[in-house]
């Protein structure tokens, strides 16, 4: 299993060195993640801009970003996401980068050709049920173990 990362600016970093961070960041495809939100809103950003306050990234070296999107988008990192964050008034969560690193995924090169075209298709359309089943499918859980989350997902 990988671990989800992201490169977080350092307050230490000298002017010079934010800009050439600044510049690596906005160029680059990227995940865009909102701090404080009741269901994860992933946006799949092409490399124009750069994320400011409360919003967190994620960029991959080895995870296509649109099949990342689709298990981001899903229950299941919802409920990763929930078991560490506290929940705020009105049930929204933070989504913040503590919590994002902790959510557990498959090596890239152990996704299926087929589940990772299902993975990046669902995000693409955004369309959250696919994004549940394929994800569901990632972590090869059982109907015993789709059940016993509840109905949460699918």
């Amino acid at each position: 299993m990988w671990q989800i990362g992201s490169l977080l600016a350092q307050p230490a970093l000298k002017v010079s060195a934010r800009r050439a961070l600044t510049t690596m960041i906005s160029s680059r495809p990227k995940l865009l993640i909102p701090d404080i939100k009741g269901d994860a809103q992933v946006v799949y950003e092409m490399g124009k801009l750069y994320p400011h306050h409360n919003l967190y990234f994620v960029t991959s070296e080895c995870w296509e970003l649109r099949a990342l999107q689709a298990v981001l988008l899903s229950d299941v990192a919802r409920l990763f996401v929930a078991s560490y964050s506290t929940k705020l008034r009105g049930g929204f969560l933070r989504f913040q980068a503590q919590y994002l690193r902790r959510i557990r995924i498959p090596q890239w090169k152990d996704v299926s050709p087929l589940l990772r075209d299902r993975l990046s298709n669902a995000a693409e359309a955004l369309d959250i049920k696919a994004c549940n089943e394929a994800t569901l499918d990632l972590y090869q859980m059982t109907g015993k173990e789709r059940a016993a989350l509840g109905g949460n997902c699918i």
